[in-house]
């Protein structure tokens, strides 16, 4: 399907074998109106399990053994994150493969998910320190829709549909995927597991690379003063941007 896979055999931790799995696109490929539900994607699918199993039946069913993988998208890339015993690495690959062929889309997780949510930007909100951060995220992207904070009027907006639709979509094509794995597995024995659930996964043939969405900095000296919070403490953050050419 012409997924990539790299293997690195180690040895100085017998018990662990690690998986990262890179595409590139990420939420650049979303519009702005359908952003944050992109954006949040990973955790709403995550949080529902997968196939036909919630996450509280994926627990029991998994219990004793050492294996996870959980999906991520991010802003130029989506994929997965992995760890497995040795003798847990058919089940690592099994999930990499669900979350590929059959994510589930759940409404009881995925309210509860935005309770979660809630909950997290309600206590964010009384920390200083994560307010300064947010304003001036924002103030340094020149206020950018992506850039912006989350608030609950945004928690409001999300859409599960949305959400699952933009998620099966940069996972519908498994041939631009790099997979690489580091740790202590027999190489024959990762051959035939890579050729087992990842060179079985869909691919489109499908060309794709992430998009520059229009993110500016301001131009001269610019200053931000954020009050929040009642104790004698203070923190100050002074950023710089420019032209650069790239290198390692």
């Amino acid at each position: 399907n012409g997924a990539k896979v790299v293997f690195k055999q180690t040895d100085f931790k017998n018990d662990q074998v690690l998986m990262r799995a890179i595409s590139p696109g990420g939420t650049s490929l979303a519009t702005n109106k359908e952003y944050w539900s992109a954006n949040m994607s990973d955790g709403i699918v995550s949080d529902a399990g997968l196939a036909d199993f919630d996450q509280a039946t994926m627990s029991k069913m998994t219990a004793g053994k050492v294996a996870s993988v959980s999906p991520f998208v991010g802003s130029l890339e989506e994929g997965l994150r992995g760890s497995a015993s040795p003798d847990d690495l058919e089940l690592m690959m099994q999930m990499t493969h669900l979350y590929f062929t059959a994510p589930r889309k759940d409404e009881k997780a995925f309210m509860a998910f935005k309770g979660q949510m809630e909950t997290f930007v309600k206590n964010r909100d009384l920390n200083p320190q994560s307010v300064f951060f947010d304003e001036l995220s924002a103030f340094r992207d020149n206020n950018h829709p992506r850039s912006k904070p989350l608030t609950p009027e945004i928690l409001d907006s999300l859409d599960l549909d949305q959400a699952f639709s933009f998620y099966q979509d940069r996972f519908a094509d498994a041939g631009d995927f790099t997979f690489a794995f580091v740790g202590n597995a027999d190489v024959d024995a990762m051959k035939s597991l890579s050729q087992t659930y990842l060179a079985s996964l869909p691919t489109t043939g499908r060309k794709e690379k992430w998009k520059d969405v229009g993110v500016t900095h301001p131009k001269g000296t610019k200053k931000l003063q954020v009050e929040k919070g009642q104790d004698p403490k203070s923190f100050v953050m002074i950023t710089f941007h420019g032209k650069a050419k790239w290198s390692p």
